[in-house]
């Protein structure tokens, strides 16, 4: 659910869990790989990049499905607007730019540093360049209802921060 749900979300979000879901997909092709496994296309960081991922998600994957789903729900129509704002901010970004932004790997365990480089970047992950990885919080009060990061929640009207 949450690789198709991201798109709807703020691009300062989506784009994060863009990065989730693009080193889960490369670490996965790295176990194929050294498990001489056939490569699923998808999860080869030495052909693939990040961002060209994420467009052809919406272009051919979920653009469509949601499109189908606002025929038949007009009144999601506007929950599906930031997918398509988001799939133009996507236009402006490389895969350079996308880890100089957030670091490569940065929410990955430790174990896993190092790992990630990918074609188009040449670049390890972050925490050769100083970032520390992304901490999930284990205390449900920072929790949303959905059990997303506190950070990630948007402000309500008549709420201070």
């Amino acid at each position: 659910c949450a690789d198709t749900s991201n798109v709807l979300k703020p691009f300062i979000v989506a784009k994060k869990w863009a990065m989730r879901v693009t080193d889960e997909f490369f670490l996965q092709g790295d176990k194929e790989k050294e498990s001489g496994m056939p490569l699923t296309p998808m999860c080869d960081r030495t052909s693939q990049g990040r961002v060209a991922l994420q467009k052809g998600f919406v272009d051919f994957v979920i653009g469509p499905y949601y499109k189908l789903v606002a025929a038949a729900f007009p009144s999601l129509n506007p929950a599906f607007a930031l997918m398509w704002e988001n799939r133009e901010a996507w236009n402006e970004y490389d895969d350079n730019m996308l880890a100089d932004e957030l670091g490569q790997g940065y929410w990955l365990p430790e174990r896993y540093k190092g790992t990630l480089q990918t074609k188009s970047t040449g670049r390890t992950d972050a925490s050769t360049r100083g970032l520390a990885p992304l901490t999930r919080s284990t205390d449900a009060s920072t929790r949303g209802t959905r059990g997303t990061e506190k950070e990630y929640q948007p402000e309500r009207a008549g709420s201070s921060a």
